[in-house]
Parts: structure tokens; C-alpha cells; sequence
């Protein structure tokens, strides 16, 4: 299949940030030798996990230039929401790490809990009604389903909430996690 001039660009862009993310995301893991806290591994893998909805168009597009052909569907769609539950887990225990950590097991046992309930629910749809999950819509683009974007979307904001409170309390600290 050939791609059109905006399937290119927009695989080449997600290429690039992919591979951004991925750099960035190792050299916050690379720190944890030097600082022995646990979270500098876990956010350098959030860093390169969170980009992960962009993983089946960068995939696909090397696919299709390579083969031409893009990935399958059921690939497509597996490579940019399995590691999801994981992403929110390894962030929820870094959060907990650096705030409120008295906590911690309650709120990573609950998006243990939550995840457990997403992936199954998310495979038992892959394998019988792949379109309740999404629509693959060309070689680098895909149209979610409802619950599938709810999910994404209970994912971001709670980021971007936990994201500005370790912010607001990195910036007012001494000691800079992210030196």
C-alpha cells in the first residue's frame, strides 16, 4: 500500500517523536546508578511508555516502507493501549514514592486492580469485536472506540493532575529529584 504525502509525514513525525521519547526516557532511567531511587527507572520508563499510542503508526509506517504493507489491525491497536495499564502502574508507584507513600499500596493496588479489568476487557474485545476497541482508518492513524478513549483520556488527566503536584513539590524542594 502506498502511503500519501500525509500518511508519510505524520509516520515520520511519530518516528521522530517515538524515538525523542524513547532517548529521553533512558536517560532518566540512566540516572538511578548515580542516585539509587527507584523512580528514576520507573519515570524513565513512563517517559518511553507514555508515548505509546504513537508505537503502531511509527511501527507501521517503517511497515510500510520497508514492505509495503502496513501492520496488522489487531496489532495496530494491541501496540498503542496493552502497555497502558503498566505506564499508569509504574507512574502510581513513582508518584507514590516521592508523595504520599503511606498510601502507596492502596492506590497502585487500585490501578493493579483497574488495569487487570482493562486488559481483559481490552483482549476479550481484540479477539471478538475488534471495533469496539477502534477503527485502524489507514496505515497511520486509528479512530478509538468509547471505552477505549474514556480510558485514555481517565489516564491523561489523572497524569497531568499527579504530574503538577510532583512539579509544584520538585520545584519547592532542595533536593531536585531530576538533577
Amino acid at each position: 500500500m502506498t502511503l500519501t504525502t500525509f500518511e508519510t509525514l505524520n509516520g515520520i513525525f511519530s518516528i521522530i517523536f517515538v524515538a525523542i521519547s524513547i532517548i529521553i526516557g533512558l536517560i532518566i532511567a540512566s540516572k538511578y546508578p548515580k542516585f539509587k531511587q527507584r523512580a528514576y527507572i520507573l519515570i524513565g520508563i513512563v517517559w518511553m511508555g507514555i508515548v505509546s499510542p504513537w508505537y503502531p503508526s511509527t511501527v507501521s509506517t517503517i511497515a510500510n516502507l520497508l514492505f509495503g504493507t502496513p501492520i496488522p489491525d489487531e496489532l495496530y491497536l494491541a501496540l498503542g493501549n496493552v502497555l497502558l495499564p503498566i505506564i499508569s502502574i509504574c507512574w502510581m508507584t513513582a508518584f507514590t514514592d516521592l508523595k504520599y507513600k503511606k498510601y502507596q499500596k492502596v492506590i497502585v493496588g487500585l490501578f493493579i486492580i483497574f488495569g487487570i479489568i482493562y486488559e481483559v476487557f481490552f483482549f476479550y474485545f481484540l479477539f471478538t469485536d475488534i471495533t469496539v476497541i477502534g477503527q485502524v482508518t489507514g496505515p497511520v492513524d486509528v479512530k478509538y472506540g468509547l471505552i477505549i478513549t474514556l480510558y485514555q483520556l481517565i489516564l491523561l488527566v489523572i497524569i497531568i493532575i499527579t504530574g503538577t503536584i510532583f512539579a509544584r513539590q520538585s520545584l519547592k524542594s532542595e533536593d531536585h529529584l531530576l538533577n
